[in-house]
């Protein structure tokens, strides 16, 4: 016997109005970020200023894919054409998003490795601390209102909007830190700054095209995952062992195939009681509710 049923956790919690909002307020902070530290670079004569802020841009276009994988992953989403939704749009737009970025990235280190030995003048710092400064303190202020507003910290949308806000951490420190070396007199610190941001979108890049292609693969969740699955259904009351478990993600939903043996004289209504404490079990309990469970059963 096989039962197979979607579960509306999957549905609430990507659907969840304070992350999307969150997600919102952390892109339009990127974009923010983005322009201020560019305009301060142009008006500074610092080209490391612009890099980051162009390190910020693709900040918020990955934001965007994580807001698309929201949209694709509600249940609105599932037609008559699309039995299980839109999900995998998200990932192929984000790998998309990662091959641009990456290009842009590889353009701007060739550019950065290029004049690294030409002599430049370097102005005034003070303008690019402060704006990398501010940009620091305005991230760190994103992440601890993300903390509170997102409903599950733990969500795999609060995961990627707060790798990424510490990304764009990561790279205005780099700035601070080669500022702080050109006022001690070494120069080189600010051509080692622009190489550095540069490495870091390209390593960003890669990320981004590495976790599209698991996306649109249907990857396995992994060990660690299938060992709480396995957990908690084999502590559902008649569950008298976990024969198989078998799960992937198909683009942001999460699917679980189980075989649960059950004593030789369980009748259907038991089965059916069985399976239905087990899907509700899941969606309670795990880190990122499945979207799906299907349960088969067979003799102990």
């Amino acid at each position: 016997m096989m039962y197979g049923e979607l579960t509306d956790a999957q549905a609430d919690l990507t659907g969840d109005a304070s992350t999307v909002r969150a997600c919102w307020i952390a892109f339009w902070s990127c974009v923010g970020l983005a322009v201020f530290k560019i305009a301060g670079g142009i008006l500074g004569y610092s080209p490391l200023l612009i890099i980051d802020g162009l390190a910020s841009a693709a900040i918020a276009v990955v934001i965007t894919t994580i807001l698309l994988g929201i949209r694709m992953s509600r249940r609105e989403s599932i037609s008559k054409s699309y039995s299980y939704g839109k999900g995998k749009a998200q990932f192929v737009i984000a790998m998309l998003a990662g091959i641009l970025i990456g290009i842009a990235a590889v353009v701007v280190l060739g550019v950065s490795i290029k004049l690294f030995y030409q002599p430049v003048e370097i102005e005034s710092t003070a303008i690019g601390m402060t704006i990398a400064l501010v940009a620091i303190a305005g991230n760190l202020l994103l992440m601890l209102y993300l903390r509170q507003e997102i409903s599950i910290p733990s969500s795999i949308e609060f995961k990627k909007t707060g790798r990424l806000v510490m990304l764009s951490v990561a790279a205005s420190l780099v700035v601070v830190q080669s500022y702080v070396l050109v006022n001690f007199g070494w120069f080189l610190g600010e051509r080692i700054g622009r190489i550095s941001i540069s490495l870091i979108l390209v390593w960003s890049s890669i990320l981004i095209i590495k976790s599209s292609l698991e996306g649109v693969m249907d990857r396995r969740i992994g060990d660690r995952v299938e060992s709480e699955i396995k957990a908690l259904a084999g502590s559902v009351e008649g569950v008298r062992n976990i024969e198989r478990v078998r799960t992937r993600r198909a683009g942001h939903n999460v699917y679980i195939d189980l075989q649960v043996a059950l004593d030789r004289d369980s009748t259907i209504l038991q089965s059916d009681q069985v399976a239905q404490q087990v899907r509700k079990v899941l969606s309670s309990k795990m880190e990122q509710p499945p979207h799906a469970v299907t349960v088969e059963f067979c003799a102990f």
